[in-house]
């Protein structure tokens, strides 16, 4: 059991190191404890929905869904353009896009083609007291990540960085997002 342990922390680890950048981000638009819960649930939705596909197509539709991942990389950039049209630039009023439950969900799913390319493989080799583990180790290491991108969210740098990027940073790191999604080959 300690192997499967090591496994998924590793696993977890390489799949999801650029949801802290990500997670970061939007925890800097959170303007309440109310959108920063909204950012929370939306991610373990968004990891909850990929892991039970990633389940799935370990045992039965691997070749269907790794063909059809990529255009997952539509939604963050659909997102991206409403945020650009809908948002303003004023620090009082941020754009709401982005930081609600629905929305992180959504980016989450549609960034998590490479999770479900990782992790469908390992488990398909897996027994069901392993993915259960797996299951543990990826909610605990979920609650690291948001803890950890929280308090990034809060350094001297990350402010500064919000403060002078404004609107456009969270849609620029959707943009770049959808993009990697869509040209993954």
């Amino acid at each position: 059991m300690t192997g499967t342990i090591t496994v998924a922390a590793a696993i977890f680890v390489g799949t999801d190191i650029d949801d802290l950048l990500f997670l970061s981000v939007l925890f800097m638009q959170a303007r309440n404890k109310k959108e920063k819960t909204a950012i929370i649930a939306g991610q373990a939705l968004g990891l909850a929905v990929l892991f039970a596909l990633s389940a799935i197509a370990g045992t039965e539709l691997a070749s269907v869904l790794e063909y059809r991942t990529r255009y997952l990389g539509l939604i963050p950039i659909l997102l991206a353009v409403f945020m650009l049209v809908k948002g303003k630039d004023d620090r009082e009023e941020k754009p709401e896009a982005g930081t609600g439950w629905l929305q992180v969900t959504a980016i989450s799913i549609s960034a998590g083609g490479d999770n479900v390319g990782v992790w469908t493989p390992v488990f398909a080799t897996m027994e069901r007291k392993e993915i259960l583990a797996t299951v543990a180790v990826f909610a605990a290491m979920l609650a690291l990540w948001c803890l950890t991108a929280s308090k990034l969210s809060e350094t001297a740098i990350a402010q500064k960085l919000s403060t002078k990027a404004g609107r456009f940073l969270v849609p620029a790191i959707f943009i770049a997002v959808g993009l990697a999604v869509l040209l993954r080959l």
